[in-house]
């Protein structure tokens, strides 16, 4: 189980950054940072998924894909959809 930055209205990636052969990060969009506990600019994020995470999953060897959404304002998971992803070989 697990979750990444994804977007419900995309069905292919977006790579956001790489890292060239020297090492330096090269990147695609405007930079896009999530939270970290250890670090007050955030983790950097270099993919933003889209449903094309699940034909991926299978294609490298996952039987069962799942995408998980859930929201609960009795659990205070507030805004708009969360989505968690169960891949088992």
């Amino acid at each position: 189980m697990f979750s990444v930055p994804f977007n419900p209205k995309a069905y292919q990636t977006l790579v956001r950054a790489s890292v060239n052969s020297k090492g330096k990060t090269i990147f695609h969009e405007k930079p896009e940072y999530h939270g970290n506990p250890v670090s007050k600019k955030g983790s950097l994020s270099y993919y933003t998924f889209g449903w094309e995470l699940l034909d991926t999953l299978k294609k490298i060897g996952f039987k069962e894909v799942n995408a998980i959404v859930y929201w609960s304002k009795k659990y205070a998971y507030l805004g708009g959809e969360q989505f968690l992803f169960s891949a088992k070989k």
